[in-house]
């Protein structure tokens, strides 16, 4: 009776963290890298608009996505390996992160570390 039990329960363990196991695996270690092509800490956003270079390895799988996002949530653009620029970006202080996520589900599989940017708006020195 007592073996009955042990194999039932071993079954249900076995069951039931077998796709989270599956799901992990199937990730890939990426390796994620991101970049201001302005220089760091301080850049000029040029009409708002901040270009970074996109740097994955191993190539991103078709059901995975990049995104470059701020650590507030305002900012989320797509982006691609190479150079990517960001629109609309307001000044201040600003962290970014390339950011990998399942198409299907959104889901978030890995994160690059921060960059942080005090962003200034180009203003135009026009001589009169």
């Amino acid at each position: 009776m007592a073996s009955l039990i042990f194999r039932l329960i071993f079954a249900a363990l076995v069951l039931t963290t077998a796709p989270v196991t599956a799901a992990a695996t199937d990730d890939p270690n990426y390796r994620l890298r991101l970049v201001s092509n302005l220089g760091e800490p301080r850049v000029q956003a040029v009409a708002g608009q901040l270009p970074f270079d996109v740097q994955v390895k191993p190539k991103l799988e078709k059901h995975h996505a990049l995104y470059i996002e701020t650590a507030d949530g305002k900012i989320s653009a797509a982006a691609a390996p190479g150079e990517t620029i960001v629109q609309a970006v307001p000044r201040g202080l600003h962290t970014f992160y390339l950011i990998v996520k399942e198409v299907k589900t959104g889901r978030e599989i890995i994160r690059s570390a921060p960059l942080n940017l005090d962003v200034r708006r180009y203003i135009s020195r026009k001589q009169p």
